[in-house]
């Protein structure tokens, strides 16, 4: 069973759901602002990380997971006047993944995926095929593994770990099978992977974020409608550039990077194309 935290709205008709890894907790200002915005938000644990039932593997099963979490939620009540499907970075794996899970039955009406992590291969590769090698060795050391996240590798371990895996491959560094599969993991073409995807997309990235070859992919992909907000900022989306930065600033007017995707979310049907650049939010309709 998958356990995490509700928020409920005024109005419980319109329900986001997000998933993660790192902790529901850790989404409860986020979870409060959706509410405040008339959006229910459900924050689930993943399977096998945090309160959830499970043994974590990472990227195994986020679109059954998610499905089913769906059948719960909808079951009290929730989501009747329409279900948002967001995250970041793993979260937008799980809310791509779970988007293509549910497929055509109703009450699914957008999916939010922020600087997306779209699976074990993209995680592990840059889109040129290039091992992203020290990433991975960092952020499985931290989180992909155990029931919580452990502290991070220090700089001269990360180093060992990283010459070892250059000289021996990366398989060596970790004796675990999910680690394992991460690298033996084929590539899914995008087109083949999301080109029967029917809901509404808006797709954020960035510049600077290294999975942004991957979001372009998605987004080129995607067979529903898609939307985007792209801006100069890395995996940290806006909150990444320092104070009074221009680009940062250029959201602000519309509530923050959060309140572009509120108002996204009010009519997701409609196509449109943002982004954040010389101090302006600069838009253009009819995205795709």
């Amino acid at each position: 069973m998958l356990r995490g935290l509700l928020v409920r709205a005024a109005n419980p008709g319109r329900l986001v759901l997000l998933r993660t890894p790192y902790g529901a907790s850790r989404h409860l200002p986020e979870a409060r602002s959706w509410a405040a915005a008339g959006w229910t938000a459900a924050v689930l644990d993943v399977r096998g990380r945090y309160s959830s039932d499970g043994v974590w593997d990472p990227y195994a099963r986020e679109g059954r997971d998610g499905a089913e979490a769906l059948v719960a939620l909808t079951a009290q009540g929730l989501g009747g006047s329409g279900i948002l499907l967001a995250g970041s970075s793993y979260g937008a794996h799980c809310a791509l993944e779970t988007s293509l899970a549910w497929g055509r039955a109703p009450g699914v009406v957008g999916v939010v995926a922020m600087v997306p992590a779209l699976g074990r291969w993209e995680t592990a590769h840059a889109a040129d095929g290039t091992p992203h090698i020290r990433d991975r060795i960092g952020w499985w050391a931290e989180h992909g593994f155990g029931r919580r996240s452990e502290p991070g590798l220090q700089t001269s371990e990360l180093d060992r770990l990283t010459a070892l895996a250059e000289r021996e491959g990366p398989e060596a560094v970790f004796d675990d099978e999910r680690w394992r599969a991460l690298w033996s993991s084929p590539r899914v073409p995008p087109a083949e992977r999301y080109g029967n995807a029917v809901h509404p997309l808006l797709a954020v990235g960035g510049d600077a974020d290294f999975f942004a070859d991957h979001t372009r992919e998605l987004e080129a992909a995607w067979g529903g409608p898609v939307s985007s907000l792209w801006g100069p900022w890395g995996h940290t989306l806006a909150g990444g550039l320092p104070p009074g930065h221009p680009d940062r600033e250029a959201l602000r007017p519309a509530g923050g990077l959060m309140g572009v995707v509120r108002r996204w979310a009010r009519n997701p049907a409609r196509t449109v194309r943002l982004r954040a650049e010389g101090g302006r939010l600069i838009t253009t309709e009819g995205h795709r």
